[in-house]
């Protein structure tokens, strides 16, 4: 297949380093996110009796996950079932795999806009303005050990990791998303990089 999607696809080879992020929609990824998927891994998996790889190197790989639920409503719904399957898949392809599971996040950026009883802005705004600091470090601290992993001193040069970050929002490639969980998954993403 030869796409819009083909170029990106092919800048995989190079990098030294994958980081994916999605928002949680019913329990699992966008759907964009694992048509995304296979079009990246499946060019890599072999079906031989090791289920090894046609990827020529063994690199990290990250996962952000952001989601509207509580850490507890995560655990109760078993979200973390599909997300091992995701990661999985990634293993098998690319050799590691590292997730970040952002829960409680803000939907919407004005909650009175919407029909969203369930929830307490007031809440959500707090949680956001004391948790979602804390997740961007953890991004930010993925980012280092995935460039730290990638990082070689040959005498005086330094080769600089290059990462590839994927992001999807609905059907969109994220490329500065302003509301809600794609957004809090392009701000995660964003800080993985942010020394680079």
């Amino acid at each position: 297949m030869n796409d819009d999607l083909s170029p990106i696809l092919k800048k995989v080879e190079s990098v030294d380093a994958i980081i994916l992020g999605s928002p949680i929609y019913m329990g699992t990824a966008t759907g964009e996110m694992r048509s995304f998927m296979e079009r990246l891994v499946f060019p890599y998996v072999v079906y031989d009796g090791n289920y090894s790889s046609l990827f020529k190197r063994k690199i990290p790989t990250g996962f952000i996950y952001t989601m509207n639920a509580t850490k507890s409503q995560m655990e109760e719904r078993g979200y973390a079932q599909s997300f091992e399957l995701a990661e999985m898949m990634l293993v098998r392809a690319f050799g590691k795999v590292e997730s970040l599971c952002v829960t409680d996040t803000y939907q919407f950026d004005d909650y009175s806009k919407y029909v969203a009883s369930a929830f307490d802005p007031e809440k959500k705004a707090a949680t956001r303005k004391e948790v979602f600091p804390q997740d961007c470090e953890k991004a930010y601290n993925m980012g280092m050990r995935f460039a730290k992993g990638n990082l070689t001193d040959y005498g005086k040069q330094i080769k600089l990791c290059r990462t590839f970050v994927c992001a999807f929002k609905f059907s969109v490639l994220l490329l500065s998303p302003r509301v809600g969980m794609a957004h809090d998954v392009y701000c995660l993403a964003k800080q993985c990089l942010i020394k680079f």
